[in-house]
Order: C-alpha cells, then structure tokens, then sequence
C-alpha cells in the first residue's frame, strides 16, 4: 500500500519519521501475541498541533494545571526527553496478570528518571528500588485494597525506558536486548493472529467471538507483520499478509481519517465565512434599497417572500437564498445552513432607522467546526475559537475578536 502527497508531508502525515533503526524491538520477547511500533519525528512538534487543532480544550487546560501543580513543563521535562520511538508488546492476556512491556526511546535518561521521580512523589503510589543487572529497576504500586492494586515496574537501559507489569517482565526485556537485532522502519505491526482470535470480546459479542474462534483454530495460519516507511513525500506499508492487512488499516485511520476529519471541519468554516460576506453583501444593499430602513432586523427580512417569491418589500427584500432566509430559520432568528447557524441582529437604532449590525455563524457543534464567525458593518470578518455559541453577541464583542486573515 503507499499513500502519496503532491508535496512533501506536512501535517499529521510528517508526524511519522523517516525510516531508522527501531531499537526498542530489541526487548521483544522471542514469541509475542502482538507488537505495535512507532517513530515519530518530534514529540513535542505533535503536542503543538494537537493543541492548535483545539486550543480551548479543557483537556490542555488541566495539562496546564498540572504543569503548575507539579512544577513541571510537559514539554520541557518529559517529551523533549523522547527520541519518538515507542514499541508496545503483549505477551499474554490473562485475567489475573496480563503480561505487556512498553518501551520508549529517550535522549535524556537523568533528567527524565527526575521527571518521573516528581511525578511519583506528587502521587499516593507507594515506590521502591532495586538493584538488578547492573540496573536500577524502580516499582511502584497504588494504594488500594488487594484485589486491585495496580503494579508498574520501570527502568533505564541503553537509552531505553522500559516499563511493565513486574521487575521480571522488565528484567527479560533487557535480557532479549542484549542479544537482540533490530530492522529498520517508521512503524511496525505484528499479531499472532490464532491467538487473537480467540480471545474472548466478552458476551455482547460472543457470536463474533465464536466465529473468530473457529477462523482461528488452524495452526496453519501465519502471523500478521507489517512494516511502515515514511518518505518525503509519501508513505509506504508492507505487510506480509495482504488478506488481512492490519498494518495498512492503522495507517489509513492514523493518517487518511484524521486529515479527512480535519479538511472536512475546514470546508464547514469555509463555508460559513462565505455566507457571513453574503450576509454583509444583503445588509449593504438593504440599506440602500430602504434608507428609511437602515440595516435590516434579522434573515428572514432580507429573504423572499415564501408565499409571494415576486414581491419584494421592506419586510422581505428578497436579497437572499431561501436556502438560508427560509424554512431553516425559527422564531429566535436562527437560520442553519452547511452544519453554522446565522443570524443578524441589528444595532444602534433610531426612529425605526437602524444604523449598524451584527452578522453571526457559530457550528451547530463542536464536531462541525472549532470557530465562530461574525462581522459588523465595516465589512471585517473576525473569528472566534471555543464552543459553539448559544446567544447573540453585540458589536462590542464582536470587534473584540481577532480579524480573520
């Protein structure tokens, strides 16, 4: 599969870095069930992003409350300290004690053993330390009642943070790495998928578990690896099945659905910038069609005449399209149109004549778009980003905004 840009990646797509020795895969144990791999080119370049996709989230709120609390920068003290490289593994998924290992690649390991030392000391978890292998191997565990106590193991090696469940899960890692190999890639995927399948999804889908149960009882079916090769200006996976290419579905929904997402929100404010210029073109000429007039009120009194399309008038100068001045606008003076609600307001009136407005879209949801749009007489379109508006604004607020570029 290759998935190719007219110009080199930008965006999510450069998210993923060009191909170089996963070393991580070295702690691999010999027979895993599934093994997940990743290099990203710059950590803290994605977090950037991330949070211009959303900049009002509550979610990057909290990290910077955190940061406070903890005198720490997310940036600075923890992912600076990441080469990007990141191997998952799952040996064993029992209810008990499932075995997996995760593994990251740092170019830091003093100063990220500090942020994570912080970090421990800021929390209830009860720590303590061993020497093994030549190693530190650091444990912590929650404090809660017995039968859920959450256990995690860490420790440091060769520029390597190496995590999982016990010291001896660590501990076999580090064993496997320094007899390891390790082949070049951007990303890696690898399933063993007789065992997979027959996992048990749990009783809201035991019909499909127990088709997969019977697909994968052969002991003939191979296991399931794919490898991914970011380029300039492409991205390229190959797998080593191609009935059930596992690998090429994670590329299309980390790279192909996200972007599309994205464009998809673009188009939408698009879209409704666009109709916020109609709206000052439709005010513009109202005022002089009807200088006794001034601006007009709402929509509906720049839209047709639904029963009488013909006649125009004061009340309905039919400068608009009814796909936005028509059956989509209700008694608040809301109009919907492309996933945006609009509506215009009209400001300092006197005697009846109406002197300045306020043209308003915002997203019927969050999902539709991150910004909301308006515009005054001056013709300026400005923008705001957060949730989607519930109430007019005035023109105060309005020129408060910062002007769309």
């Amino acid at each position: 599969m290759e998935l190719s840009f007219a110009s080199p990646r930008r965006g999510a797509p450069a998210w993923l870095a060009d191909p170089a020795t996963l070393g991580s895969l070295d702690f691999v144990s010999p027979k895993p069930l599934l093994v997940a791999s990743l290099l990203l080119a710059n950590p803290s370049q994605v977090f950037d992003e991330l949070k211009s996709f959303n900049p009002d989230s509550k979610t990057f709120g909290s990290i910077a409350a955190g940061e406070q609390a903890f005198g720490l920068s997310l940036k600075d003290d923890l992912l600076n300290l990441l080469t990007g490289e990141l191997t998952f593994e799952v040996d064993a998924v029992t209810p008990t004690q499932p075995v997996w290992r995760a593994f990251l690649g740092t170019n830091d390991a003093i100063r990220l053993r500090k942020t994570l030392s912080t970090l421990v000391a800021a929390t209830r978890f009860r720590s303590d330390s061993v020497e093994k292998l030549d190693l530190t191997f650091y444990s912590l565990e929650s404090p809660t009642d017995k039968e859920k106590t959450f256990k995690v193991t860490y420790a440091f090696s060769d520029g390597y943070l190496i995590i999982g469940p016990t010291m001896d899960a660590v501990a076999d890692s580090i064993q496997f790495h320094r007899a390891g190999h390790t082949p070049s890639s951007s990303a890696l995927f690898y399933e063993d998928p007789s065992y997979i399948a027959n996992l048990r999804f749990g009783s809201f889908l035991s019909q499909a578990s127990d088709s997969l149960n019977q697909a994968g009882a052969s002991e003939s079916v191979s296991p399931i690896a794919g490898h991914i090769y970011a380029e300039k200006s492409a991205i390229r996976e190959i797998s080593t099945n191609a009935t059930f290419d596992v690998a090429g579905v994670l590329v299309i929904a980390a790279i192909a659905v996200p972007n599309l997402l994205r464009s998809r929100m673009a188009a939408n404010e698009a879209s409704a910038v666009g109709t916020v210029r109609t709206l000052n073109t439709a005010q513009v000429t109202y005022g002089a069609a009807y200088p006794e007039k001034g601006f007009a009120h709402d929509i509906i009194t720049m839209g047709e005449d639904l029963k009488n399309p013909a006649a125009f008038s004061p009340e309905h100068a039919g400068l608009l399209d009814p796909s936005l001045a028509g059956s989509t606008c209700n008694a608040d003076g809301w109009c919907t149109k492309s996933g945006y609600r609009f509506r215009t307001d009209a400001h300092r009136c006197q005697k009846s004549v109406c002197y300045d407005y306020v043209a308003v879209a915002t997203p019927v949801s969050k999902e539709i778009g991150n910004r909301s749009f308006c515009s005054a007489s001056d013709g300026i379109i400005r923008f705001h980003s957060g949730e989607p508006l519930t109430a007019p604004i005035s023109i105060a607020d309005c020129k408060s905004w910062p002007a769309l570029q």
